[in-house]
């Protein structure tokens, strides 16, 4: 099979990241909230936190995040019968190459990277991915099936949605 696999809130944990650099720099700010897709709710400074997380603090952010608990393990197990495609959308070029220099630095098995804004142009059997609009644009133009990992901001998913890697893995094997 060919597995798409999104990075960021899948994999990565940016959006930790971009909250621990930023209270680390701003202490007396107070997280307003976490479950929107648009993280400039989350602080208060507004749209601005896209400015300090894609160009002050990118390189730490983004090279420096961590790898969720078991997402190694998984990858691994998938690439080991499957082909493995991380499948990411990032704002520009740097957050590319920065994403590049993550995924080295892990060692996190795949078999090809592909930046995309639109991730229906994905052709495979399953992506799994956490923003609700990927998964429903992919859902309408049907070149995989989408596969929803549970985060705080996809609750309005109604489609499949999975809690674990191991749920993934359950369902494609089936």
């Amino acid at each position: 099979m060919k597995i798409g696999i999104d990075i960021d809130g899948v994999i990565r944990n940016w959006a930790g990241k971009l909250s621990e650099i930023y209270f680390r720099e701003n202490p007396v700010h107070k997280q307003i909230r976490n479950d929107t897709y648009d993280v400039g709710c989350w602080f208060p400074i507004g749209k601005e936190i896209y400015k300090f997380g894609f160009e002050v603090h990118a390189e730490e952010i983004y090279t420096e995040a961590q790898v969720y608990p078991e997402a190694k393990e998984f990858l691994k197990k998938l690439h080991k019968d499957d082909e493995l495609v991380f499948v990411t959308h990032q704002p520009n070029k740097n957050l590319e190459y920065l994403t590049i220099k993550w995924i080295n630095k892990n060692e996190l098995p795949h078999d090809c990277i592909l930046f995309t804004k639109d991730k229906s142009k994905f052709k495979g059997d399953y992506l799994l991915d956490d923003y609700t609009k990927n998964l429903q644009r992919i859902s309408m133009v049907r070149n995989s099936i989408p596969i929803c990992f549970n985060q705080p901001w996809n609750q309005d998913w109604n489609g499949q949605r999975v809690n674990s890697y191991d749920k993934f893995l359950e369902i494609i094997n089936k």
